[in-house]
């Protein structure tokens, strides 16, 4: 045993060690030679069985080293492992442990070899069966005699039955001390031995003031005997007994307890305490008493015909209350000042008189202050001519306030002449009275508001000028007022006692009665218009209010109306809805109308693929002219007189609307094709045409016309109404009085025109301009006299675009006027560096229509002048013949204006125009430039020829200088030179050049050969 026990080896820390019997260590003690371990086991085995084989306990002992020598039989019970198991090393400590529990015992062990000890640490295991188990260890050296270590022995002790105890003591202690209820547990001999927190909270005695005693000392009377005998006899026998008894807490107060007592039995079945589960009851045992006397005041008052009758009631009820003998009910005043007796009970004297200006001790006067009940002793009245003693020997009184809207308005006055204070037993049953009388008030003052609310309602109801009835269940007519029989032309009592079908004809009558029965079932209200025919034959829009008519018992009693005459609201809804989808002048449909039917042709168009439409988008030619020449009264006489031309020159089922100001759109509906729109667009031009009358005068009407036929590739209207007007405008661009039929390049065109818009309102900023220059040179010299400033704009994406594309965009948006601004400053700034350079030379700049109507063109040139610091006839500022014929009186106004400040002014393409004399008669000109087409074909073309000698002959008459535009060809020059032209323009010296070109021919002196 002694060599199979030193082969195995473990590590110590990994076991258990338990204390071993005294008997052993002072067997080792007796021997004071050292001492070998092994040898004294097997040596003293007798000894040793008799300690350890028969212990209940698991004792191991090991050397000082920790290997084991001997392990008991105990060890079987704890871990369910044999002895053996261990010593022949099958099963290793370090299973028996785990978690925390084993990095401990590794700790505890290495304490005991070095010769520490330790006791009851208690530790978990993992039995054989996998279960866990709590263990006690207790470890103690062993020594031999001459007090030298010789090894360690190791007790282990199986508390698992403990522990679990132990939890489930603790567990059941923090659910009672969590328990609102009172615990007490006492022992058989009724002694206290355990309460929770709720008990010392209820009672107000701490844990230690209780224990020991006897739970009777809590009751605040005595038990009867026979009741005390039966709660022990009954607990006992091991049965439960519940009961309420009134006990007593430590500030003495009193208080209802209800409480079971039962018995608690051991594992065996034997009683060995009681448990007794008390709760404090007295709110709930006073509110069910008070509902009770409630129950029974009610039921005395609903049967009560009077309101002395119902306040003696509530008396009799007071008169109920433990200790309370009399009392009364008083009105209090409005300011709280002074009572009236309303009735009384038990009183041997009452108030002879309204109690007035009552001091502040005054119960009533500390009620009605403090909104609260008063409870008390009877107090010294102050002023007996105010106040009557109510009767001798009053001891207690109770002052209680009634509120009605949050005011007090009377007090129920209760009093004792047996009690010293009234019990506070009896306090919630008493306000609980007082509050019946507040709702005695309500229903009296509920009564006389009715019977006001009826008589002011009954007046209502005869004076309404709205017609109102009541049909009962069966749909009888119980009641109306007088409009209500006025539209039906008959007298009350000819509508009283009759149905709607003794009333209405059959139809209307059994609408009517369907909706009745419809809103009796549902117990609801009904809103609904109807049209309805009075007596007097007129025809009525009617909207009808209805509601059901429920009883007490929530069943349906009838039905009342109100009619609501809405005639005149329903037309001018109609009125409005008519004028919100038609134009205001010419009553045709405007443009929201328009588009409704222009969607609905759509949704046809996708149902029906035979089905057809087109759109005619019509402006009128010139009409703005109309319109600022004879003023906006005739212009919408036209208008009107157009819109009834454009109705007649098209179907019943086609639609002529107008857009506003002089643009109309037609909706052909249901056509063949494309030839029916364009035959009703012929036939328009034809009716316009035709010269009609107004106001004396004769006026004569184009219009263009843009043509769309419908597509199943358009998802919107206000898409197709954008390609017809795009195609409108091709019309306008062509030369007006025509039509034009939408094409895909017209759609193309319009949106490289509205991109080309928006890139030119960036152009100025982003620096996308250019100013080329080209020579004017005088025909005497040969030299430069002047330059044209031309604007040139260089596009980022698509190059350089000329001004024949956008400056008609720039016209009709507006921006020419800051462009030619921006040409004048940069061309200024130029001619400035020339000059500075000794480069004499001006400059000219193209003024378009628009500038002419500019009234601050003048000061922008005269800035323009200060800020480059040249003198004004440095400048020539070209107009169009076409662009002074818009606007005459204002161009003239702004050119004389111009002229004025020492600016020079020229005509430019002069002879193309319709009255070119006009101008050199009236217009400030200095110069005029014979337009190109008159150069080009000179010297073949001998017309040419003659005009342009005319041109310079009579220029020169009037005094102005000629230039010729467009000179190519030294033949021209020879010809203009002979003529006497004074300066000619062209490509013969140069085309349109930048600014650097132009530098370089004043400095290489370029000229022309005479």
């Amino acid at each position: 045993m002694t060599k199979r026990v030193n082969r195995i080896r473990h590590d110590p820390s990994n076991y258990a060690l338990s204390n071993a019997p005294d008997s052993f260590q002072n067997s080792l003690l007796k021997n004071n030679s050292p001492v070998d371990p092994q040898k004294f086991l097997s040596k003293d085995s007798g000894l040793f069985k008799t300690i350890v084989d028969y212990s209940y306990d698991w004792e191991i002992f090991r050397d000082k080293n920790g290997e084991i020598l001997y392990v008991s039989p105990g060890i079987e019970r704890v871990t369910g492992y044999k002895p053996e198991d261990y010593m022949t090393g099958k099963i290793n400590f370090e299973n028996l442990f785990f978690g925390e529990d084993l990095e401990k015992i590794k700790q505890y062990f290495k304490k005991a070899k070095d010769g520490e000890s330790f006791n009851d640490a208690e530790f978990r295991i993992l039995r054989r069966n996998k279960k866990t188990a709590y263990v006690s260890i207790s470890v103690q050296p062993v020594k031999d005699g001459c007090g030298n270590f010789i090894g360690f022995r190791s007790s282990i002790r199986d508390i698992t039955q403990r522990k679990k105890m132990e939890n489930e003591l603790e567990f059941l202690s923090t659910i009672t001390q969590q328990i609102s209820d009172s615990i007490i547990v006492t022992d058989l001999k009724f002694r206290i031995i355990f309460v929770n927190k709720a008990t010392e909270n209820l009672y107000g005695y701490t844990k230690r003031e209780l224990v020991g005693r006897s739970p009777e000392f809590l009751n605040a009377e005595p038990l009867r005997r026979k009741i005390e005998c039966q709660i022990y006899k009954t607990v006992r026998r091991g049965d439960s007994w519940s009961g309420q008894h009134l006990n007593r807490r430590k500030d003495e107060s009193v208080f209802t307890c209800e409480f079971k007592i039962s018995p608690i039995c051991n594992q065996d079945g034997e009683v060995y305490c009681y448990c007794s589960v008390q709760r404090d009851v007295t709110e709930r045992e006073q509110s069910r008493k008070a509902m009770e006397m409630q129950r029974d005041l009610g039921t005395s008052l609903s049967s009560a015909h009077s309101q002395v009758e119902a306040f003696n009631h509530i008396l009799d009820t007071a008169l109920q209350v433990e200790g309370i003998d009399c009392g009364g009910i008083y009105l209090v005043s409005r300011n709280g000042q002074s009572v009236d007796l309303l009735a009384h009970r038990g009183l041997k004297y009452a108030f002879t008189r309204s109690v007035s200006h009552f001091n502040e001790h005054h119960p009533e006067s500390k009620m009605v202050k403090a909104g609260k009940p008063f409870y008390g002793s009877y107090p010294k009245i102050m002023q007996e001519s105010d106040f009557v003693k109510v009767k001798e020997g009053l001891l207690s009184l109770a002052v209680v306030p009634v509120f009605y809207d949050g005011e007090v308005v009377a007090s129920l006055n209760l009093g004792s002449h047996t009690c010293q204070e009234i019990l506070l037993s009896s306090r919630a049953k008493i306000e609980a009275i007082a509050s019946r009388i507040g709702g005695v008030l309500v229903r009296l003052n509920a009564e006389k508001c009715l019977e006001e609310n009826f008589n002011f309602l009954k007046v209502l109801f005869d004076t309404s000028p709205n017609p109102i009835f009541f049909k009962d269940s069966h749909g009888v007519y119980r009641a109306c007022n007088r409009a209500f029989a006025d539209c039906l032309g008959r007298k009350e009592g000819e509508i009283l006692g009759k149905t709607i079908f003794d009333l209405a004809p059959k139809a209307a009558a059994e609408s009517y009665d369907k909706a009745d029965r419809e809103l009796m079932e549902k117990k609801g209200r009904q809103v609904y218009e109807s049209k309805v025919l009075f007596g007097d034959g007129t025809c009525h829009d009617i909207m009808f209010f209805k509601a059901a008519s429920l009883k007490v018992d929530k069943e349906v009693g009838g039905i009342v109306g109100f009619m609501l005459d809405i005639t005149k609201r329903k037309e001018m809804e109609r009125e409005f809805q008519r004028n919100a989808l038609h134009d205001s002048l010419t009553n045709i449909p405007n443009r929201r109308l328009f588009m409704q039917n222009l969607m609905q042709a759509m949704q046809r168009a996708r149902r029906n693929e035979g089905y057809r439409f087109a759109i005619l988008f019509l402006d009128l030619d010139h009409f703005k002219d109309i319109n600022d020449g004879l003023g906006h009264l005739i212009g919408d006489k036209i208008i009107l007189e157009i819109s009834r031309k454009l109705k007649k020159c098209v179907r019943a089922n086609d639609t002529v609307s107008r857009f506003g100001g002089d643009e109309f759109a037609i909706l052909l509906d249901n056509i063949e094709g494309l030839d029916d729109a364009i035959d009703a667009a012929n036939r328009i031009q034809i009716t316009l045409s035709n010269p009609f009358v107004l106001e004396g005068r004769e006026f004569f009407m184009t219009g263009s016309i843009g043509i769309l036929l419908n597509s199943p590739e358009y998802n919107f209207p206000e898409e197709i109404l954008r390609d017809a007007d795009t195609a409108m405008y091709k019309a306008k661009v062509a030369g007006r009085a025509r039509y034009a039929i939408f094409d895909e390049k017209m759609h193309t065109s319009a949106v490289r025109r509205i991109q080309l818009e928006n890139d030119l309102r960036k152009a100025i900023q982003k620096n996308e301009f250019q100013v080329f220059y080209q020579p004017i040179v005088s025909v005497k010299t040969g030299r430069i006299t002047c330059v044209e400033a031309l604007l040139r704009w260089v596009h980022p994406e698509k190059g350089m675009i000329g001004p024949n594309e956008f400056i008609p965009l720039a016209e009709e948006t507006g921006l020419i006027i800051p462009i030619t601004a921006w040409v004048l400053e940069t061309a200024a700034k130029q001619v400035r560096q020339w000059l500075d350079f000794g480069y004499r030379v001006r400059f000219s700049v193209n003024l378009s229509a628009l500038n002419l109507t500019q009234k601050n063109l003048a000061g922008v040139i005269e800035k323009t002048l200060a800020q480059s610091q040249i003198d004004p006839d440095t400048i020539e500022l070209e107009i169009t013949e076409t662009a002074a014929m818009k606007e005459f009186d204002l161009a003239l106004s702004t050119l004389r204006r111009l002229k004025s400040i020492g600016t020079h002014i020229s005509i430019d393409d002069f002879g193309v125009g319709y009255s070119p004399l006009l101008y050199l008669k009236q217009f400030p000109v200095s110069k005029i430039k014979i337009d190109m087409s008159f150069i080009r074909e000179i010297p073949d073309n001998l017309n040419d020829m003659a005009i342009t000698e005319a041109i310079i002959a009579m220029a020169h008459v009037l005094g102005i200088n000629v230039i010729a535009e467009g000179v190519e060809t030294i033949k021209q020059f020879a010809f203009l030179q002979e003529r006497g032209c004074d300066e000619i323009q062209g490509f013969l010296f140069s085309r349109p050049v930048p600014a650097d070109q132009i530098t370089q021919y004043f400095k290489d002196g370029k000229h022309l050969e005479r």
